[in-house]
């Protein structure tokens, strides 16, 4: 993965806060979808959960661990021979028309 360092890291750092963002979407989505309400403790029986509170309000541990996991995927991505390109750049290359990046840039 791309250092700090490296030219472009700005843009990493925000995708990869974009993806922890989006996963965390998904969980809560995934968790209230089962039943399971916010609790300070992760409870089964209860069906409680802190992962359900707010990107803002999470305690940075949970953070941590969702940008840990967002951070691998560039990699993942690079290892299976593809990469990671926006949709502003594909459409200054001609590969991608303007009605997708007006969509990306409505969506940001």
């Amino acid at each position: 993965m791309a250092e700090q360092s490296k030219p472009g890291s700005g843009n990493l750092n925000r995708l990869i806060q974009s993806l922890a963002v989006a996963q965390h979407n998904r969980m809560v989505r995934e968790l209230q979808a089962g039943g399971y309400k916010w609790g300070p403790k992760h409870d089964k029986t209860k069906k409680l959960s802190p992962w359900l509170a707010p990107w803002h309000s999470l305690n940075e541990q949970i953070k941590k661990e969702y940008m840990a996991q967002a951070a691998k995927i560039p990699d993942i991505v690079d290892e299976a021979g593809y990469a990671l390109v926006s949709a502003g750049a594909m459409t200054r290359l001609g590969l991608l028309g303007d009605a997708a990046e007006e969509k990306q840039t409505k969506g940001a």
